[in-house]
């Protein structure tokens, strides 16, 4: 009989474990970023890193809708009305080192 020791030492020591972690690193990477730039000065290129993260999201999904549909959505949901207003857009159109 396995005890609860044993399970979990299986469930670490497993393929599909490490590779969930791997993927809520990747996803949840460029938000520790952004909340970084959010608490510094860094405001002004807070849209352009807004953009960045959301590729790398979507590249850590491996650029597959169905799979990174859900994360994008609770992100779309979230900047709504706070870093997707027409300001923020202008200020990134304008800032010369996203070029």
């Amino acid at each position: 009989m396995k005890t609860k020791k044993d399970k979990d030492a299986t469930t670490v020591l497993s393929i599909p474990f490490w590779k969930s972690i791997a993927l809520f690193m990747k996803t949840f990477e460029p938000f520790v970023k952004l909340l970084h730039l959010a608490y510094g000065d860094a405001m002004p290129s807070m849209y352009d890193e807004l953009i960045k993260a959301k590729r790398d999201i979507k590249e850590a999904f491996g650029n597959v809708e169905k799979n990174h549909k859900e994360v994008m959505s609770i992100v779309d949901k979230k900047i709504k009305n706070r870093l997707n207003s027409p300001l923020h857009m202008e200020a990134y159109m304008l800032n010369p080192y996203v070029l």
